[in-house]
């Protein structure tokens, strides 16, 4: 996706390579198996104003008065540099101004995210008139962000909640999120308008705590141009995970001042990652009838070991110096440039290399596994209502709309999404967006082989505990196996401290 603001988990997951770590999800093409093609891959810009919030410093006011008032919310930053000036937002007589935290930011380099986020709310704002929506843009310093704990805890939380759907049940068991059950059934919102998978993320415990969003797959980049240099055929791409680590080695260029010229593939870098593997290899990390980790398993041992076998043939701290040495910016994308020879990417990147790199020529598989083509985690996010919010009703009707119809549409086909709303999915205009990019159409289909990650209390626990083995194993820090029972120690015992609580 968009390379969003500093900390955000897919942030975290493109610069996991230069540290070796990686933090931190059924359904989509069977078709798509081994065959790509080549492709030659241009958008709106918003100018609607954001207030960044660092801290629980944020406020939200709501202005009601005889004539047309002004709502101001401020907050603090440590990076001045990449923080919005505080803004004023003109609120009418009659108007509710209701905040929106989200991880977007208009000076952010990759302005994606952003204008699709503002886009949807304009839309939005035309079609309730009596509703005026504040996006603030938070930089995660972690799934379960201190910040809007220090929000709630103050009697400051945000109205409305730009949530990564696989947390759902941890938040819920917190008791972070509110019950959406009776807004649902008042607005005749009900499971079968969603994906299955997508609703089910954000249910726990028989109610609904959040209104899925967008959801994604991936697939395996691979530069053309560079691969046909190196005497690839991108039309013949590699089927099994020997036939990957084949191609690395014969696209990759070493080189001492920056570790490579050009590096083939790394497996712990953008979606590539621990629980990636762990499904490609037919390993299971979580077992929902008993509510155990299951990471130490012999598939699952399997694909650490694979990984493992990058970092002990190259090595992670010249991998660590070639990601380093690039220069910086959305435009410079190793990948773009072929120092970069694949990578295993989301569909959001489809958006990214029409915006800064229309030209390229690149195709696309699915990642490959022990045994063949494999197929793909659906992640997505989910918007959600804060416990202790004061616009409730207001802040519901813009949660329905950015996840309804016209609203998720809006944002999907801005940033090259997939939208969990079936009518979204039928919207003429998505409709016409998925036609004409046949490459996104892949995404889609691949969601036919797509798995979601395990709704739990722990996911949390088990995104983060998974990074720090991932990060021992690929800096050569300690033995898969080893490594995976950590885990399922630390995943189990904060399983019961969690059903203590």
């Amino acid at each position: 996706m968009i390379r969003q603001p500093a900390f955000s988990r897919r942030a975290l997951l493109r610069t996991a390579a230069v540290s070796g770590l990686s933090f931190a999800g059924t359904a989509l093409l069977s078709a798509c198996g081994a065959s790509t093609s080549v492709t030659t891959a241009s958008s709106a810009a918003s100018t609607r104003a954001a207030t960044t919030s660092s801290s629980a410093a944020s406020t939200s006011v709501a202005a009601s008065t005889a004539s047309t008032s002004t709502a101001v919310k401020t907050a603090t930053s440590a990076k001045a540099s990449t923080t919005p000036a505080p803004t004023a937002i003109p609120v009418k007589q009659g108007q509710t101004l209701i905040s929106f935290w989200q991880p977007f930011n208009p000076n952010s380099p990759d302005k994606t995210g952003w204008i699709g986020i503002t886009k949807m709310i304009d839309a939005f704002e035309k079609s309730n008139s009596t509703i005026v929506v504040q996006p603030i843009s938070v930089s995660y310093s972690g799934q379960m962000s201190e910040k809007l704990l220090t929000a709630i805890a103050g009697g400051q939380p945000p109205d409305t909640y730009y949530a990564d759907r696989f947390l759902t049940a941890t938040y819920a068991h917190k008791g972070i999120f509110t019950d959406l059950t009776s807004y649902n059934a008042k607005a005749s919102v009900t499971a079968n308008q969603y994906y299955q998978f997508a609703w089910n993320e954000a249910t726990w415990r028989g109610k609904q705590w959040a209104l899925p969003f967008d959801t994604d797959s991936r697939l395996l980049y691979m530069n053309v141009t560079t691969l046909q240099q190196s005497g690839l055929d991108p039309s013949k791409p590699p089927q099994t995970t020997n036939d990957l680590l084949d191609w690395t080695a014969r696209l990759t260029k070493a080189d001492p001042a920056t570790g490579f010229s050009q590096l083939g593939f790394w497996p712990a870098y953008d979606q590539a990652f621990h629980e990636v593997w762990l499904v490609d290899f037919g390993g299971r990390f979580w077992d929902e009838q008993t509510h155990k980790c299951t990471a130490d398993s012999a598939k699952c041992v399997d694909a650490f070991t694979y990984m493992q076998t990058y970092a002990k043939r190259w090595g992670q701290p010249n991998v660590n110096k070639f990601f380093q040495s690039q220069p910086h910016g959305p435009e410079n994308d190793p990948f773009f440039t072929g120092h970069l020879a694949m990578r295993y990417d989301g569909v959001w990147s489809l958006a990214g290399i029409k915006r800064y790199k229309p030209g390229l020529q690149f195709a696309l598989t699915p990642l490959p596994s022990p045994n063949g083509p494999g197929g793909t985690m659906a992640g997505g996010f989910s918007i959600t209502l804060l416990h202790g919010g004061k616009h409730l009703d207001q802040s519901y009707t813009f949660a329905k709309y950015a996840c309804g119809k016209d609203g998720l549409a809006i944002y999907c086909i801005e940033t090259a999404h997939i939208p969990t709303n079936q009518e979204a999915l039928k919207n003429p205009n998505y409709v016409k967006f998925v036609q004409s990019d046949p490459n996104f159409g892949k995404f889609v289909d691949i969601l036919s082989k797509g798995w979601n990650r395990p709704v739990t209390v722990v996911s949390q626990d088990l995104w983060n505990d998974l990074g720090k083995a991932q990060n021992e194993v690929m800096n050569l820090k300690n033995d898969p196996a080893v490594a995976l029972q950590g885990v399922v120690t630390e995943v189990n015992a904060a399983y019961q401290q969690a059903m203590q609580s």
